[in-house]
């Protein structure tokens, strides 16, 4: 399974000029702890000016593991040559640089604690093509472990996710405090 989105995979523009596409690629790095799960572009429409690189590193508990993503500008090999800067504290990367299709984006993101030691498969092409505002969103996860789907933090879902929960601990919390009046009745305690 290709983890680029098809969106991720050429230079696209529509009928008004819109960028929808773009070509993206993945650097594998032998031995390392990471893979790139999935890669997803929010063309022009979707991305409604905002121009970040959003990443998300997973464990084989489909946690978030608060690893460091970095972007960095590709070299030869796994190494890079410029900067390799962590992001903010929850991985979200601004994507400033511009560039000119056919070529390339000049950026690359990779999960590492160290600059030029990449824990993980690199994605390199981002930037913003023709200086137009897209989003990225880039998902790492554990070698080998099971496929996950990955969902985004602000979404509605996590938030459906989150409130199923609560209401399961909720009927917990009740079962416990019953069973607790059952035992202090049957040891005398009531």
């Amino acid at each position: 399974m290709n983890p680029l989105d098809e969106n991720c995979r050429e230079f696209r523009v529509d009928g008004v000029g819109k960028v929808i596409g773009v070509k993206l690629g993945i650097t594998p790095v032998a031995g390392s702890e990471y893979e790139v799960y999935s890669v997803r572009l929010d063309d022009e429409y979707e991305a409604q000016g905002q121009t970040i690189a959003r990443c998300f590193v997973y464990d084989e508990n489909r946690m978030i593991t608060g690893l460091p993503v970095r972007l960095a500008w590709p070299g030869a090999g796994p190494t890079f040559s410029a900067s390799g800067l962590p992001g903010n504290p929850n991985n979200v990367h601004m994507i400033v640089n511009k560039y000119w299709p056919p070529d390339s984006g000049p950026l690359a993101v990779y999960v590492g604690r160290e600059h030029n030691k990449p824990m993980s498969d690199i994605v390199y092409g981002l930037g913003l093509p023709m200086g137009r505002h897209v989003r990225y969103t880039v998902n790492f996860r554990k070698r080998g472990a099971v496929p996950i789907d990955p969902i985004d933090p602000g979404s509605a879902e996590l938030q459906r996710q989150i409130n199923a929960l609560v209401q399961e601990v909720g009927a917990l919390q009740v079962d416990v405090a019953r069973l607790r009046t059952t035992l202090r009745t049957w040891t005398g305690e009531l």
